[in-house]
């Protein structure tokens, strides 16, 4: 838009101040066709650049990975509502505030975890080392670099532990 209106401004200028020649019956005169003609190629510029499939760094952080329930000692006063107003599940993954510029409400994340941390992370409760949520939940502020995944049942939690990974935003 800066764009447009620099080249506009230009061309107004220079129809209004005709540049000096060496001859002084001729000068330069910037007729309506002219104007349009450049303002339309100066937006197809544009418009192609915005078009363009741009491709997007990966946003990926080493994270410290833990489990809790939805319960009030826990949580809040209210352990059933997410902080983006959502009703909670098992397909949403709680982040620490650090992390929420990078992983908005309602990103989808792979969970990465590696061979050698699985089985500390309850291998029976995921079965799998990568995991696909959605980032749904904030932490409290005093944690940082942490995620936390929901689990309905107190014992699958505990069986989940703590281990290290990796959160990829999935874009």
């Amino acid at each position: 838009m800066r764009r447009i209106l620099f080249f506009l401004t230009y061309f107004i200028f220079l129809s209004l101040y005709p540049v000096p020649s060496s001859d002084k019956s001729e000068s330069t005169v910037w007729n309506d066709e002219n104007l349009t003609f450049i303002i339309e190629k100066v937006k197809r510029e544009n418009l192609k650049k915005e078009e363009l499939p741009s491709k997007l760094p990966s946003k990926k952080e080493y994270v410290l990975i833990t489990a809790y329930t939805p319960s009030v000692w826990e949580t809040d006063s209210t352990p059933f509502i997410t902080a983006s107003g959502k009703r909670i599940s098992e397909a949403h993954v709680a982040v620490s505030r650090d992390l929420l510029p990078k992983f908005p409400f309602g990103t989808k994340v792979k969970i990465f975890i590696p061979e050698k941390n699985l089985t500390s992370c309850g291998k029976e409760v995921i079965g799998k080392n990568w995991i696909v949520r959605y980032v749904e939940d904030a932490m409290n502020r005093r944690h940082s670099k942490k995620i936390e995944l929901v689990f309905f049942s107190r014992k699958k939690a505990i069986t989940f532990g703590k281990c290290k990974g990796v959160i990829i935003a999935d874009l």
